[in-house]
């Protein structure tokens, strides 16, 4: 009985009290204040206000990491000269984000194919129409492979890119629920401690308040309670918005894990298409380059004297046979992107700046030969051979180094990271590329043999390939590409000069 009436007594006196109670509570506590020490003690600790539960906003998608990837729009266009050495665009003072893929060569449009497949078929036989229709059939196949993969990975680096933000905006909230919820456990901890002080404290204050003479002294001996309970309800009302601002950023996050599990999904989907679509190419790829030489052999057998439309045949099979190499490299660069869009943290930083005897690149970086007692056999620039894509406003244009050398060992020209290892019949042949940071990539295409593989470290001077004449190449040699950004670069200037190298 005695706890019971106690809180009922202290109330009373307390409520008829009241202008004095709340004109003895509300100044803060100072040395020079006239309350006990325990009331100094309750009364010195802050008060926090309780701050607004904020809404967490998705962190912004960082600029792309430049990606190994042909650019339709190069930088700018190299001005050639006489030993094949151009100077590469200068780097933008911030990456440049991915390139988008060259262009590729449209097949002849059906109206006009079909026209010439009916002259051929008068002036030539069916032998030779037949297999221009197979060969027009075939590049309108890749031509729309092609179209199909480069929509995928659009899809795949637009999954990914949300997939990185989604997982910044889930690790922002982990740290947010990790600070409420140590918020949370020290105001608990407090309320607690409150909780016990106000429950001792009746009996005391009651003779307290029977030894006062006045209500001044009253006032002064009920003063550390007081301050003790306004304590108390301000850390409830703090304690009851962290836990509310928990609760939405649980729901925040959930939502958030959602959203990234759907983006998940939407890439392994695009991914998967894009790998039956890759294989899909390579057959057809395999059946247009067999059908454009069947073509070829048959005209070359054949009396086409007097015939008309011979030359329209032979540039029809050309224009085929540059749209088959045109796809077959985007094909190379994408798989390069695909596997930098996934793995954007494995690629290392920029090469060294220095090295005994090279130049500094563009990229401030510096390049050993990939091969040893290397002959030039084509330089980076303008060409007059039909198999050289179209770039930079030339209908032909080389994009690397030709290097012919009696010592076949291939090796990479810099630290690195192998984004891609493939084989073909046709473009680059077999070949690899390797991310050497700082938008830098190197490819070395035509090998007989490739000894890497993808997501692998290398170094310097490490082996990575045996030379040959895969793909589209005139003889045994290694074609040794340098992108910057997306762009085709002349390798020279990351390189020693030739001469004894």
């Amino acid at each position: 009985m005695k706890r019971a009436l106690v809180p009922v007594t202290i109330a009373a006196m307390l409520f008829a009290m009241a202008p004095a109670v709340a004109l003895a509570a509300s100044p803060s506590p100072s040395p020079s204040s006239s309350t006990s020490p325990s009331a100094s003690a309750a009364a010195a600790t802050p008060t926090p206000t309780p701050t607004p539960t904020p809404t967490p906003t998705p962190t912004p998608t960082p600029t792309p990491t430049p990606t190994p990837t042909p650019s339709s729009q190069p930088t700018a266009t190299p001005t050639p000269t006489p030993s094949g050495t151009t100077s590469p665009p200068a780097p933008a003072a911030t990456p440049a984000p991915t390139a988008p893929p060259a262009p590729v060569p449209s097949p002849t449009s059906d109206a006009a194919a079909q026209r010439l497949i009916e002259q051929a078929r008068q002036q030539l036989g069916s032998g030779v129409a037949d297999a221009l229709s197979i060969v027009q059939q075939l590049a309108v196949t890749l031509n729309q492979n092609a179209n199909q993969q480069t929509q995928l990975q659009n899809q795949i680096d637009s999954s990914q890119a949300k997939i990185d933000s989604l997982n910044r905006e889930i690790q922002q909230l982990d740290d947010q629920i990790s600070t409420t919820q140590d918020q949370i456990d020290t105001e608990r901890t407090e309320i607690g401690i409150l909780a016990r002080y106000l429950y001792v404290q009746p009996d005391a204050l009651l003779l307290r308040l029977l030894r006062a003479g006045n209500v001044r002294d009253m006032v002064t001996q009920t003063s550390d309670l007081t301050a003790a309970a306004l304590r108390a309800d301000s850390l409830e009302q703090k304690l009851n918005s962290d836990l509310a601002k928990e609760q939405q950023d649980q729901t925040d996050r959930q939502h958030a894990a959602d959203q990234e599990q759907a983006a998940q999904d939407q890439l392994n989907s695009a991914m998967s298409q894009l790998q039956d679509l890759q294989s899909q190419e390579q057959g057809s790829s395999d059946q247009l380059q067999s059908a454009i030489d069947d073509t070829r052999s048959t005209l070359d057998g054949l009396n086409t004297r007097g015939a008309s439309i011979t030359q329209d045949v032979v540039d029809m099979l050309l224009q085929d046979q540059q749209q088959l190499i045109a796809t077959a490299e985007q094909e190379v660069w994408q798989q390069a992107q695909l596997w930098a869009t996934l793995n954007s943290s494995a690629i290392p930083a920029p090469p060294a700046t220095t090295l005994g005897g090279t130049r500094t690149g563009p990229a401030g970086a510096v390049f050993a030969w990939p091969i040893q007692g290397a002959v030039l056999t084509q330089g980076f620039g303008p060409s007059t051979l039909s198999i050289e894509p179209s770039m930079f406003g030339f209908a032909h244009f080389h994009t690397g180094l030709d290097l012919a050398s009696p010592a076949p060992r291939i090796t990479a020209a810099a630290d690195g990271v192998v984004a891609a290892v493939g084989q073909g019949s046709t473009g680059y042949g077999n070949y690899v590329i390797i991310a050497h940071g700082a938008g830098l990539v190197t490819l070395y295409g035509h090998l007989s043999v490739t000894m890497a593989t993808v997501g692998k470290t290398v170094t310097q001077g490490q082996q990575i390939g045996v030379e040959g004449s895969t793909g589209n190449s005139t003889g045994v040699h290694l074609h040794f590409e340098v992108r910057l950004n997306g762009t085709p670069v002349d390798p020279s200037p990351y390189l020693r000069p030739l001469t004894g190298a």
